[in-house]
C-alpha cells in the first residue's frame, strides 16, 4: 500500500479572556518552562518595568506598558550635547560583577561584558581628592587616622547587631563622632549619600543588613556609551513599541477576574494581571487608588521604606583646573558633597566636566536654591582649589532635581528604622520582601525598592523584572508538549492568530484537524493559519498522506 500516515498532535493552552488557564496535554514529552499565556499591563517604563515586559514577551505573553512621562528609562536619563560624551543625569555606574549565576543573578555586568567588554570602564583604582580641615589630601597617600577609621567603620557595618537607631545616633553614641567632627562629611558622603539620604534618616540596622545582603562585590564601572542606549540594545528595543506615553495611572481594580487599569483620561486597560514598577513615592502619596484597597501589610511595607531628595549638578568648564592626571573624584565638605570626572575613563572625551552628586537634607537645601545651587557649588570648588578657579573657568551648568520630577519624586529607596525586624545578620521578613510579594496573582511589584539584595541600583531593578516575570509565568503557565516536527506557537491565548507548519514533502496531501479554533487558511497544504477561539484548551492534528 503506497500510503504513509503520520499523526502528530500538539496540545495548546489558551485561557478564556481573563479566566484561569487550563491545559490539554496529549503527548508524553512536556516542555517545561517559563512560558506564559495572557496579556499583562505594566505600569512604568523604567528599567524594572521594561525588563519585566521584555521577559514576558520572550515567554510568549503580550504586554501594554503605561508610562506617565513622555520618555522611557525612569531614573536612567541621558543628556546629549552638553559634553563630549553622553552625560548621565541619573544612574551612571554598573555596581559589581559577582554573583552572575546566583539568586538573584546579577546578569547586567555579564550581559554587557558579553556584548562588548570595552564598554565597562573600572574606576575603583582611580584616586580621590579628599577635603579635610582646610586642606586636601589624596586617598592613595593619606595615613590620617581619622580617615582610616572611616574606611574601617564602613567595612565593619555589616557586623552591627545593636538597636534600631539611625547611623547618626550610632556614630555619636558608640564612636563620639558627630556633625562637628573633622570627618563627618566623609560619613555623610560615603554612607548617607551612598544610600540616598542623610545619616540622621538612615537606619543603622538597615544599613548593616543591606551591606550583609549585597552579593555582587565592590567593583564599580562607568560605561563608554549611554547607559540607556546599552539597555535598549540589550533588552528594551523589542518592547518599546508597546509603551504608551503620557499615561498616568490613577486607578487599579483587581476585584474581578483579572485587572482593569485606568489612566488620567479615564481610559481603561484590561489584562490578566498588572505589574507596578513605579517609584516608591507614587505608592506612598496615593497617586493610584486600588479596588479592593491594598492589604495593611502591603501598606506598612510601602511606608516602611523611604525615598528622599536627590540631585546632580553637572558643571562644564572651559579648562580643567584640577589635577587631571590623578583626580577621578572629589570629596567636598559642604552641600556639593562629592563630584567625579567621567571623562577620565571615556574614550576620546574632553576632561572638563564634573558630575556632582547630592542627597538627603543637602539635596533639599540645594533644591530650594534653584539655579543658585550652581553658584553654591562653584563657590565650594573655589574654596577647595583656591582663588576663583572654578568661577573663572565656568562655562555652563545643568541641574537635574529628581525630587521635583513629578512622576519620580526622589533618588532611590533607603531603609528607615523599622525596615528590618531583627538586629544582627538579616533574619525575618523585611519591608522590601513584603513589598515584593504579589497580591492574589493579580498585582505584582517590581522596582529597585523591592530588591532584597541590590536595592537602589540598575542591576537590582532589572533583577526584580526577571523575578516578576517568573512569578507571572508561574501563575499563568503555558506548559505544552514539545513534539517532533510540527512547529508553531507554543503559548497561545484566546483570540490569537497563529501559524502551524510541517515539513513540505512532494506528492503529500495534508489534512488538519483543529479543536478550540478555526483553520482560516492553508487547509490541504503544509502550513495553516489558526484563529483561536474563546476556550480553555485546544489541539492541532495533522495527517500527512501520499
Amino acid at each position: 500500500m503506497n500510503r504513509r500516515e503520520l499523526l502528530r498532535q500538539l496540545g495548546l493552552l489558551f485561557p478564556a479572556a481573563l479566566l484561569s488557564p487550563s491545559l490539554l496535554l496529549s503527548a508524553a514529552n512536556n516542555a517545561s518552562n517559563s512560558q506564559c499565556c495572557g496579556h499583562f499591563i505594566v505600569v512604568g517604563a523604567g528599567a524594572s518595568g521594561l525588563y519585566t515586559a521584555y521577559k514576558l514577551v520572550q515567554a510568549g505573553a503580550t504586554v501594554t506598558i503605561l508610562e506617565a512621562s513622555g520618555v522611557h528609562g525612569g531614573r536612567i536619563r541621558p543628556l546629549e550635547g552638553f559634553a563630549s560624551y553622553t552625560v548621565e543625569l541619573g544612574a551612571e555606574f554598573v555596581h559589581g560583577m559577582g554573583n552572575q549565576n546566583g539568586t538573584p543573578p546579577s546578569f547586567l555586568y555579564h550581559d554587557i561584558n558579553t556584548y562588548n567588554p570595552s564598554l565597562l570602564k573600572p574606576v575603583n583604582s582611580l584616586d580621590t581628592l579628599l577635603t579635610i580641615d582646610n586642606t586636601t589630601v589624596w586617598d592613595s597617600e593619606t595615613n590620617d587616622p581619622d580617615i582610616l577609621q572611616v574606611w574601617q567603620l564602613i567595612n565593619w557595618a555589616s557586623d552591627y547587631s545593636g538597636p534600631d537607631i539611625t547611623v547618626a545616633e550610632y556614630l555619636q553614641t558608640v564612636w563620639d563622632i558627630g556633625p562637628t567632627h573633622r570627618t563627618w562629611h566623609f560619613y555623610e558622603a560615603y554612607v548617607g549619600t551612598e544610600y540616598g539620604t542623610s545619616l540622621d534618616r538612615l537606619s543603622m540596622r538597615g544599613y548593616a543588613a543591606e551591606e550583609a545582603l549585597w552579593l555582587t562585590g565592590g567593583k564599580d564601572y562607568l560605561l563608554d556609551d549611554s547607559y540607556l542606549h546599552i539597555l535598549d540594545t540589550l533588552y528594551f528595543n523589542t518592547v518599546l513599541p508597546n509603551v504608551l506615553y503620557n499615561k498616568q495611572v490613577t486607578a487599579i481594580n483587581y476585584s474581578g477576574n483579572g485587572v482593569t487599569v485606568t489612566d488620567q483620561n479615564g481610559t481603561n486597560y484590561v489584562g490578566n494581571a498588572v505589574v507596578l514598577s513605579v517609584p516608591l513615592p507614587i505608592l506612598q502619596d496615593g497617586d493610584i487608588s486600588f479596588t479592593p484597597a491594598l492589604p495593611t501589610t502591603k501598606l506598612n511595607a510601602i511606608n516602611g521604606l523611604e525615598m528622599g531628595a536627590g540631585m546632580k549638578i553637572v558643571l562644564k568648564f572651559t579648562n580643567a583646573f584640577w589635577n587631571t592626571a590623578q583626580m577621578f573624584d572629589l570629596l567636598c565638605k559642604g552641600y556639593t558633597t562629592e563630584c567625579w570626572v567621567p571623562a577620565k575613563v571615556k574614550t576620546g572625551a574632553t576632561i572638563n566636566v564634573l558630575h556632582c552628586f547630592i542627597m538627603g537634607e543637602r539635596a533639599e537645601y540645594m533644591s530650594a536654591q534653584g539655579n543658585n545651587a550652581i553658584n553654591i557649588a562653584l563657590a565650594e570648588l573655589n574654596s577647595i582649589f583656591g582663588g576663583n578657579l572654578a568661577t573663572n573657568n565656568f562655562d555652563e551648568g545643568y541641574i537635574i532635581d529628581w525630587w521635583q520630577e513629578p512622576f519620580i519624586r526622589g533618588a532611590y529607596s533607603y531603609p528607615i528604622e523599622g525596615s528590618y525586624p531583627n538586629s544582627g545578620p538579616p533574619t525575618g521578613i523585611n519591608k522590601r520582601q513584603i513589598l515584593a510579594q504579589p497580591i492574589n496573582n493579580k498585582v505584582f511589584f517590581a522596582g529597585e525598592a523591592t530588591n532584597n539584595n541590590h536595592p537602589s541600583t540598575v542591576h537590582g531593578a532589572l533583577e526584580t523584572g526577571a523575578r516578576v516575570a517568573e512569578e507571572i509565568c508561574a501563575a499563568f503557565p503555558a506548559n505544552i508538549p514539545n513534539t517532533l516536527s510540527l512547529t508553531g506557537s507554543q503559548a497561545v491565548c484566546s483570540g490569537a492568530t497563529n501559524i502551524y507548519t510541517v515539513p513540505a514533502i512532494t506528492g503529500t496531501t495534508y489534512e488538519w484537524v483543529v479543536t478550540g479554533g478555526t483553520v482560516v487558511s492553508g487547509q490541504g497544504t503544509n502550513q495553516i493559519t489558526v484563529q483561536w477561539s474563546n476556550a480553555t484548551g485546544g489541539t492541532v492534528q495533522i495527517t500527512q498522506s501520499r
